[in-house]
Parts: C-alpha cells; sequence; structure tokens
C-alpha cells in the first residue's frame, strides 16, 4: 500500500506518474518489474560478494576470480546479456586479479555480451582497447568468431587443430562461436579437425536461480536445504 514515505521518495526522485499516485492505493509487480528487481539483487549481491571476500580472505583471490568470472559467463551463456555486461565490466576492473588471462577471458565475455545484446560499437571498442598479439591462439580465435570474421577463425582453428583449451565441447557450446556455428565452412572445419560431425548445442534462457543452482554443480558445493519453519501457536509465517 502507498504511503507518506513512498510519495516523498516517489516524488524526490521524479518516479513516472508519481503526480496521480494517491495514499493507501494497492501497488503491484508485474513480471517486468519483478525481473528487474531481480536483476538488481543480483548484481548488487554478487559484486558485494566479490569485496567482502577479497578483504576478508586476500588468499583466496583465485577463488573469487573464479567465482566472478564463471558467473559472468554462465550468464551470458544463459541470454542474461545485460546482467552479465554489468557483472564482467566489474570482474574484468578488479585490483588483483589472479592473473592476466583470468581478466582477458572476462574481457572476451565482456565485449561478446555486448555483441549478443545488439550493440556492436561496444563490442569493437571493449576488444580494441586490449593488445591481443601476444595472446595465445585460443584468445585469437575466440575474438575472430565474435567479430564474425570466419575466414580469420577457420585459419586459426586449423592451426590450433586439437590443441588443449578450447576442443569440440568449446566449439559445440562456446557462446564466443554463437556468431558463426551456422556458417558452413566453420562446421566443416570442425568435422576436418575431429573428425565428427558438427552438432551445436542448443541455447537455453535460464532464470537468475537456475544459473545460480548451475554455478553450485559446478563448484561441487552441496545444495543447501531451507528447513520447514513451524509458527508458534497464534502466530502466521509469511
Amino acid at each position: 500500500m502507498i504511503n507518506s514515505q513512498y510519495l516523498s521518495a516517489a516524488k524526490k526522485n521524479s518516479f513516472p506518474g508519481y503526480e496521480k499516485l494517491k495514499l493507501e492505493t494497492e501497488l503491484h509487480a508485474d513480471y517486468a518489474y519483478y525481473r528487474r528487481a531481480v536483476n538488481l539483487i543480483a548484481d548488487f549481491g554478487a559484486k558485494l560478494i566479490q569485496v567482502v571476500w577479497r578483504k576478508m580472505l586476500p588468499t583466496e583471490v583465485d577463488k573469487a576470480d573464479r567465482c566472478v568470472g564463471d558467473f559472468g559467463y554462465e550468464l551470458l551463456l544463459r541470454g542474461k546479456y545485460d546482467l552479465a555486461v554489468s557483472i564482467l565490466e566489474f570482474g574484468a576492473t578488479l585490483r588483483n586479479l589472479s592473473s592476466d588471462r583470468t581478466r582477458r577471458m572476462m574481457i572476451v565475455n565482456l565485449a561478446n555480451a555486448h555483441k549478443l545484446s545488439g550493440n556492436t560499437d561496444k563490442c569493437e571498442a571493449v576488444l580494441i582497447g586490449e593488445d591481443w598479439s601476444s595472446s595465445s591462439i585460443e584468445f585469437r580465435i575466440c575474438i575472430a568468431a565474435i567479430r564474425n570474421d570466419v575466414e580469420q577463425t577457420v585459419a586459426l582453428m586449423n592451426e590450433f587443430g586439437r590443441g588443449k583449451g578450447i576442443g569440440l565441447e568449446g566449439y559445440q557450446e562456446w557462446p564466443a562461436f554463437f556468431h558463426i556455428r551456422d556458417n558452413s565452412q566453420f562446421k566443416e572445419t570442425v568435422t576436418e579437425i575431429f573428425g565428427v560431425e558438427f552438432v551445436p548445442s542448443a541455447r537455453e534462457k535460464s532464470s537468475i536461480n537456475q544459473v545460480i543452482e548451475m554455478l553450485r554443480q559446478k563448484s561441487g558445493e552441496p545444495q543447501k536445504q531451507i528447513s520447514e519453519v513451524k509458527p508458534k501457536e497464534g502466530q502466521s509465517v509469511h
């Protein structure tokens, strides 16, 4: 229900249509509002955890790096591009990352998050902000794929062969290859290298809840069960 505090905050922040709001009017949260709220909480919560984790346990910076990088990647993989951009921008600019490779992985995924959300200019701006000339061939393959440069991607794939790092699963699943995996030349090259028909993994969209559960399974952490709360006599549970 709208109260005086809500009205004051709505006016102060120029909430759209605040002039029409009235005291004691019932408010409703539609799906779009709920989705935005969940994204904001997930975004803030992930960043707060990182700051506290690094402050309290500086010896675990490598674990913290993997956590923020994996979260950004899973969001990207599951179609949560705006949230992926926010998390990966934050992660790539953290001080004292465990390695430059970790930072560059987040930058590549950040560029791809921009590309998949339709912001090609921002994607390219992120990529040209780094010197990739001395990077490993895995990075250069992914960057060429994100740029839709099939000729360069295929040339690097043939040079790389069955090297460790990407592998058949990588070509089938990684979001970097979403842009070119329907290209016949790309598919033929995968088949030539691995000797099997190229079958891309399905692109699925998931809720934030599902993304977090996937991360938990990846880390091997058991799911915490919430015990049933029984109200005392005369109480209600909300």
